[in-house]
């Protein structure tokens, strides 16, 4: 996994050629690694490296890891109640439908 830190990634105001180039690289030499963008204002890639399905692909299983992580679960049981981790439990049960 390429891990890629930004104080403020914004597509609309720090150019990502450098995030696109790597990413087309990757397909054109049939490399398939994630690439994982951290920062405070993490905005979508551009659609040119990454399709609109695949973007919701990868958010929906991002968001179901996230909110499947243990020790996410505990905290959330310690700060507000067993039932609030049921309630996410269930809700991460629930796929996005892509066409």
């Amino acid at each position: 996994m390429l891990l890629v830190y930004e104080q403020n990634v914004k597509a609309d105001t720090i150019n990502m050629s450098d995030i696109i180039f790597v990413s087309n690289y990757q397909k054109q030499n049939s490399f398939n690694s994630p690439i994982c963008i951290v920062g405070s204002y993490v905005l979508a890639l551009l659609t040119e490296t990454i399709s609109p399905k695949d973007i919701v692909i990868l958010g929906d299983e991002a968001f179901t890891k996230f909110h499947k992580n243990k020790n996410f679960l505990k905290l959330i049981e310690n700060i507000f109640s067993f039932q609030a981790v049921n309630n996410i439990i269930e809700m991460i049960k629930t796929k996005l439908k892509v066409d």
